[in-house]
């Protein structure tokens, strides 16, 4: 988000670029995106696709699960005090991405724990996603993983009744330096098609 501000604050006509902070990451800010897309394509104006992006990106969470923490240590991405025990002990952690944008952990995994479970319950439990009514849109993302890719889509077309679609990709190089194989990502969204 900070990147694409100074990237547009340089632009020879600023004004004709709004940046919008999707508050989420890999798959989630795809969702995000897709719907500013969809928007745009159905001759919204500018204003619209912005209001849209930002109502989309309010209605969209991000989940993950990372099956051990040894590619986060290696790279630099656990406090010092963390590193110490993510050497000795074999966890792996649930993720989610709060209201502002930042990653939280949520749950805690043995290695080698039922991941996509564990994701299906967290998606779940959200607030956000209680009510059942509303169509959903979501996304996955692995890291060399496209087993478990696969079990998490069929779990979630059990847990969603009010399935739209679901997208299946591969979880992007930044993301999956630092978590590792094993990884998996999942993106839902509350779904309001272009009227």
């Amino acid at each position: 988000y900070q990147a694409a501000q100074s990237a547009a604050s340089r632009m020879s006509k600023p004004d004709q670029l709004t940046v919008v902070d999707s508050k989420g990451v890999s798959v989630g800010h795809g969702l995000v995106m897709l719907c500013a897309a969809e928007n745009a394509q159905a001759g919204k104006s500018p204003a619209e696709v912005v209001a849209a992006a930002e109502q989309s990106a309010a209605c969209t969470r991000t989940y993950g699960a990372v099956p051990d923490l040894r590619y986060a240590v290696r790279g630099g991405r656990i406090p010092q005090p963390w590193r110490w025990l993510a050497r000795r002990l074999p966890l792996g952690f649930l993720l989610g991405i709060d209201a502002k944008g930042g990653i939280k952990i949520r749950g805690i995994l043995r290695r080698g724990g039922d991941l996509v479970s564990a994701l299906i319950r967290l998606a779940t439990q959200d607030r956000l996603l209680k009510s059942g009514s509303t169509p959903l849109r979501l996304a996955i993302a692995h890291a060399n993983a496209p087993e478990g890719a696969e079990a998490l889509r069929l779990a979630c077309v059990a847990a969603f009744p009010n399935l739209e679609s679901i997208l299946v990709s591969d979880l992007g190089p930044a993301y999956s330096v630092h978590a590792g194989p094993g990884t998996l990502a999942l993106s839902v969204q509350e779904y309001q098609p272009p009227a």
